[in-house]
């Protein structure tokens, strides 16, 4: 009774859903559902999510994408075809704009793409078992587990290149002429979402070729036996993919953008790298490898490559076909791309078709030579416990993902919070107003994370010339997340005009002439004036000394009635008030320690208070400080 209950076909694709949910609960998936996009390569995700954002913020014109990175022009730029961001753009007209939607939606998509690896292999391999272990050994890459629950399509596109192969294999057993138009169908969304799924494509369209001709086919019998049909369709899928990106590279030259890439980049192919660029990336594919597989498990894929080799004369002669095809697609897209892969590992998600394949190959070709082995409980538990390793493996790479672990690549945490959004509203920048954001190297993440176009580092603003620039086009006002960095001579000329700031990101308005709001220059002194100074400007201990010889400060307005004091070397002035009571000059750094507040004696004279609203007073003999709840002549002044 349970025997014919789980072999039911249903059951078992119910089942297959409740496993696949519950190592998306194992993966951690609903903490990071509304995540913005961030850690590995929160540069692209972030690219992603504009899109997306952009379409629901600013009309739902298809055929006008945009960033919020203005680049060039307005932001408008494209890469992949925008299908999938144009439909999360219309679930956000339906329930608002929520991170958990798009990341939702790609894992959607990601568990029917493996719910279709499911179906290819039970239908293969007639063996229910490993139809569950092959597309969880998928699942369990640490790449693919990490963008599985993601922004970027790349994952999208693999899984509609699983629905292609499962429907494809589904053709072959029976023949229907529809069947056609639905795999070709599934490869072309694939490729219009990332071209190198194409791969697959030309792997089937050359062994349709190489039929069609009657060439040699080795061990496999002819299957193509709608070959007019086959041949429109490949023209129209191959046509639709060439029109597409023809239509992306004349939009981005239309707007002089070239970030997105729908352009090969200058020396990334493997030729044209120098010797030690070439050494280089050798070692970065190295280093990446352990975020690619479970080190076992990409020894294990090695071996059955040379398995399936040994014993092609037991394989499925169009699986063993299309794996050889695949490896050589894989093989030019490497060394096409071989540079910029090191740095986007992302590139590789599309290529877990090959490991795919080969472990397709090898469980059949192992049945056919071994069915007892193949059968045998002892050895089903063997690979159960080897998938489990990979599982758990995937799983500890979250505390690295995610920022619990020292190989993040997390942004300022501030842009994440909760408030911070909310934070950008209240500060009175409006959805309109542009805005130069500095700390964040990335074209989006931080523009994103706010929702308003402008500028970041990416854009090298790195001169008086370039930020009057921003300012012309438009920009309004000036977000600082590294605090070290207001503290630089050229941030420190537009930083006069302070409006807020959140934890360590601050927020300046722009005007025309924002040199006119700079910080002063002044001198510091007691009322019996005793000078409080610096012998050099990187000396680390302030002294008492006399009119001349006193050396002034930048008074730096930190907001919030906070201000501090900065020498010629950079360093800030601080009052160490928890031990030794004494001032004296710390670091680039500003915090609790470095802030003051102003107090007016008189007109034009101002006295220095603690943060809790005492006088700051000086000892001239240690240069200890005191705090006095009135003033008199020991209490600190600003000249």
């Amino acid at each position: 009774m349970m025997n014919n209950f789980f072999s039911n076909s249903k059951i078992q694709t119910a089942l297959f859903i409740v496993l696949f949910l519950m190592a998306c609960l194992f993966f951690e998936y609903p903490t990071f559902i509304e995540f913005q996009p961030q850690s590995l390569h929160n540069w692209r995700q972030a690219d992603c999510a504009s899109f997306a954002r952009i379409y629901y913020e600013n009309g739902m014109d298809f055929f006008e994408p945009r960033v919020y990175n203005v680049l060039t022009g307005e932001g408008n730029a494209v890469g992949e075809f925008p299908i999938l961001y144009y439909f999360v753009a219309c679930l956000y007209k339906l329930f608002g704009p929520h991170e958990f939607l798009f990341r939702g939606v790609n894992l959607l998509i990601f568990m029917f793409g493996l719910l279709s690896l499911f179906q290819l292999v039970k239908r293969l391999l007639k063996d229910v078992f490993f139809a569950y272990v092959i597309p969880f050994m998928l699942f369990s890459a640490p790449l693919i587990m990490f963008f599985g629950n993601n922004f970027l399509c790349d994952i999208t596109s693999l899984s509609f290149t699983l629905m292609g192969w499962n429907y494809l294999l589904k053709y072959r057993e029976e023949q229907k002429s529809y069947q056609i138009w639905i795999f070709l169908l599934f490869f072309t969304i694939a490729a219009l979402l990332k071209l190198n799924s194409v791969i697959s494509t030309v792997a089937i369209a050359a062994l349709y070729f190489i039929e069609l001709n009657q060439w040699e086919l080795g061990n496999r019998p002819k299957f193509f036996n709608h070959k007019n049909q086959l041949l429109v369709g490949f023209l129209l899928c191959f046509t639709t993919i060439f029109a597409w990106y023809k239509w992306a590279i004349y939009y981005n030259d239309k707007h002089t953008v070239t970030f997105l890439g729908t352009k090969v980049w200058p020396n990334w192919a493997s030729w044209d790298t120098t010797d030690e660029t070439f050494l280089n990336t050798i070692n970065g594919f190295f280093k990446n490898a352990p975020i690619n597989y479970f080190l076992p498990t990409i020894v294990l894929l090695i071996v059955l490559v040379f398995f399936v080799n040994r014993n092609k004369v037991l394989s499925d002669g169009f699986l063993y076909q299309s794996m050889l095809l695949v490896i050589i697609g894989t093989l030019m897209f490497i060394f096409t791309f071989f540079y910029g892969i090191r740095d986007n590992i992302y590139y590789t998600i599309n290529l877990y078709i090959f490991p795919v394949l080969i472990l397709l190959n090898a469980s059949y070709i192992f049945k056919k030579k071994y069915p007892i082995a193949f059968s045998s409980k002892v050895f089903r538990v063997i690979i159960f416990a080897f998938l489990a390793a990979n599982v758990m493996y995937a799983k500890s790479y979250n505390t690295i993902f995610y920022n619990r672990g020292p190989e993040h690549h997390r942004l300022n945490e501030n842009y994440y919070h909760p408030d911070f959004r909310a934070f950008i509203d209240k500060a009175g920048i409006k959805k309109e107003d542009k805005v130069i954001s500095i700390g964040d190297k990335t074209p989006n993440a931080s523009l994103y994370s706010i929702g308003r176009f402008g500028w970041s580092d990416y854009n090298n603003i790195q001169d008086e010339y370039a930020f009057n620039n921003a300012i012309e086009r438009g920009a309004k006002y000036l977000i600082v997340a590294d605090p070290n960095l207001i503290s630089t001579p050229l941030i420190e000329k537009y930083t006069g005009y302070y409006v807020a700031n959140f934890d360590n990101v601050f927020v300046y308005k722009l005007t025309n002439d924002c040199k006119s709001f700079r910080n002063k220059m002044v001198k510091l002194k007691t009322a019996n004036n005793n000078y409080v100074s610096y012998p050099q400007d990187n000396a680390p201990e302030l002294i008492v000394c006399s009119a001349i010889d006193a050396k002034t400060f930048y008074m730096v307005d930190f907001g919030n009635g906070d201000i501090g004091f900065k020498t010629n070397g950079g360093k800030y002035v601080a009052s160490n008030r928890d031990t030794d009571k004494k001032l004296y000059i710390n670091s680039e750094w500003f915090g609790a320690w470095e802030s003051f507040a102003k107090f007016e004696i008189d007109s034009n004279k101002y006295a220095l208070k603690t943060k809790g609203g005492k006088f700051l007073n000086l000892n001239p003999n240690n240069m200890a400080i005191f705090e006095a709840d009135t003033f008199n002549e020991n209490s600190l002044i600003i000249e």
